[in-house]
C-alpha cells in the first residue's frame, strides 16, 4: 500500500509500526497527534487512554514506546508533521470509531483481505502476528526482559522489576529498541521507499 494515499495512509503505516514497536492494532489506530512526542532527542509514542474513545488493555499497556529509527527512515515523522500542518487531531484521521473494535475495525478487515490477496492463507497469520514476531527478535537482539516488557507493555514477573523498577528513561529504551533489526527485510523496505518517492 502507498503511504501517500490520502484515504488509507494507515494501510502503509500501521503494519510497519506494529513490526517495529510490538504495539497492538488498536493502540496504533487510536493514536492522536499529541501522542507523538519528542524528548531528549528521541521521538516516542505515548500509549494511554487520555482522549475520549481511547482504550488500553491494562495498566502495563500504559507506556512510552520510542519510534524505531527504521520508521523515521521510512518517513513517519514527516507524515506526522504533515498531519499537524493540516490541523488534524488523530494520526489516522479517516479511521472511524465503533463500540466493538474501537478504531481498529477498518484496518482489521482490510488486513484480512490483504493477506488473502497476497496469498498468505494460514489461519494463524493474523495482524497480532506482528506482536508475536517482535518478541523473539527483541530476545535474539540481546534486549533484557525488563526493556522488552517496557516496550511492549508486558507484565514483568520479577518482583524487583515490578516494585522497584520505576520508569525507564526514554533514551535508554530508544537505545534498546534500535537493536531490533530485520536484515532479511532491508532490501524490501528499500524498494518500498523508492516506490513511494515516485508518487
Amino acid at each position: 500500500p502507498k503511504k501517500h494515499n490520502i484515504y488509507h495512509p494507515c494501510r502503509y503505516w500501521v503494519p510497519l509500526i506494529a513490526l517495529y514497536t510490538g504495539m497492538r492494532l488498536n493502540e496504533i489506530c487510536q493514536l492522536y497527534l499529541d501522542d507523538i512526542k519528542y524528548e531528549n532527542r528521541v521521538w516516542y509514542i505515548s500509549i494511554s487512554d487520555t482522549h475520549d474513545n481511547q482504550h488500553i488493555k491494562n495498566e502495563q499497556s500504559r507506556r512510552n514506546v520510542p519510534i524505531h529509527p527504521k520508521l523515521i527512515e521510512m518517513g513517519f515523522i514527516e507524515y506526522v508533521r504533515e498531519m499537524r500542518k493540516n490541523k488534524k487531531e488523530r494520526v489516522f484521521e479517516t479511521l472511524v470509531y465503533s463500540e466493538k473494535n474501537h478504531y481498529s475495525n477498518a484496518v482489521s478487515g482490510w488486513f484480512a483481505r490483504y493477506m488473502t490477496e497476497i496469498k498468505v492463507k494460514q489461519s494463524n497469520k493474523v495482524f497480532h502476528s506482528f506482536r508475536h514476531t517482535v518478541k523473539p527478535h527483541l530476545r535474539d537482539a540481546g534486549i533484557a526482559q525488563e526493556y522488552q516488557n517496557a516496550i511492549c507493555g508486558w507484565s514483568g514477573n520479577d518482583i524487583g522489576e515490578i516494585v522497584y523498577g520505576g520508569q525507564i528513561p526514554i533514551k535508554k529504551l530508544y537505545e534498546e529498541i534500535s537493536k531490533l533489526q530485520y536484515p532479511f527485510l532491508d532490501k524490501n523496505l528499500e524498494e518500498i521507499k523508492k516506490l513511494n518517492e515516485q508518487h
